[in-house]
């Protein structure tokens, strides 16, 4: 099976879409998006060894490629990779994962 995520990034205005297919201890990674930093993230992650991905946040692959890439640190394409291949390997189920920002003068969100 194929695991797909779509990250819109908001603000940056860039969609990224991405795949992620298991073949035993690696997965190969497809990445598409207009943003040229993470067309440059894509190319050092087109297969890894999941393992290498799922472990402490400082020491993944994924964050190492990212800031290589120099992706900015709230960019949310590494997150949805990582989800995206912890969903393939079977440590995650497929939830849609949302992030919602608002400013508003009291304290809260506003609708």
């Amino acid at each position: 099976m194929t695991t797909h995520a779509e990250v819109d990034a908001g603000s940056c205005g860039f969609v990224t879409r991405m795949s992620v297919e298991r073949h035993g201890r690696r997965v190969e990674i497809h990445i598409t998006s207009d943003c040229e930093k993470v067309a440059k993230f894509a190319e050092a992650l087109k297969s890894i060894d999941w393992a290498d991905a799922l472990t402490q946040m400082c020491d993944s692959v994924v964050y190492h490629a990212a800031t290589r890439a120099r992706l900015h640190p709230s960019c949310a394409v590494p997150a949805a990779l990582l989800r995206a291949v912890e969903i393939e390997t079977g440590a995650a189920t497929p939830k849609e994962v949302r992030m919602r920002f608002a400013k508003s003068r009291a304290h809260g969100v506003d609708e």
